[in-house]
């Protein structure tokens, strides 16, 4: 039940998750892109395109892991980036 109404945009559930992808913290960026990923494809589909270019690896790693499992394509985005800016601070 909460799968059916979350992927109906406008529904307040959708429209949190839209509105945690914008968030400062990249760590509710995450839990955004977690949450729109259980929505409808087409819905979730441009919105985590966006977060490719999010300045956190972390959720990027996350949007192009989503992007390559939804569209069995390879974006080229390693995890160990996400890694390394953690670890270093650099971003490369």
């Amino acid at each position: 039940m909460f799968r059916r109404s979350f992927s109906e945009q406008g529904s307040p559930a959708f429209d949190c998750s839209v509105a945690q992808l914008t968030d400062i913290d990249p760590l509710v960026r995450l839990l955004g892109l977690d949450y729109v990923g259980k929505a409808d494809r087409a819905k979730a589909l441009p919105l985590v395109i966006q977060m490719l270019d999010d300045p956190d690896w972390r959720v990027v790693a996350r949007a192009d892991h989503d992007l390559s499992r939804w569209t069995t394509q390879d974006f080229g985005i390693r995890t160990s980036l996400a890694i390394l800016q953690r670890t270093t601070g650099a971003r490369t």
